[in-house]
């Protein structure tokens, strides 16, 4: 059991956290270039704030599943966040 959560987090963590830095790398990208309007709320919050909010989603999750409080739940949500990649890549590439 704690192989799986352990390569669960690391899963979540590479692809959130990899997603992050590429969205920030992308966001000071825009505004290093100083065109009115940009980047605007919803750039950062794609780009930067959900990749961030899953991780770290995941790490409470697994911490929670560590120490033995609802184990079954906190797996549940370590997969969740692992399936919730088609839905961000889908409006990553314009939703086409």
């Amino acid at each position: 059991m704690k192989l799986g959560l352990y390569v669960m987090l690391a899963l979540n963590l590479l692809v959130w956290g990899g997603f992050a830095l590429i969205g920030t790398d992308l966001v000071l990208g825009v505004a290093s270039r100083h065109i009115p309007g940009y980047p605007n709320w919803g750039q950062i919050t794609y780009s930067i704030a959900i990749p961030t909010a899953l991780g770290s989603i995941a790490v409470t999750a697994a911490r929670s599943l560590r120490t033995g409080k609802r184990p079954d739940m906190a797996l549940g949500v370590l997969i969740l966040t692992v399936g919730c990649l088609p839905f961000y890549l889908y409006g990553f590439g314009g939703g086409i």
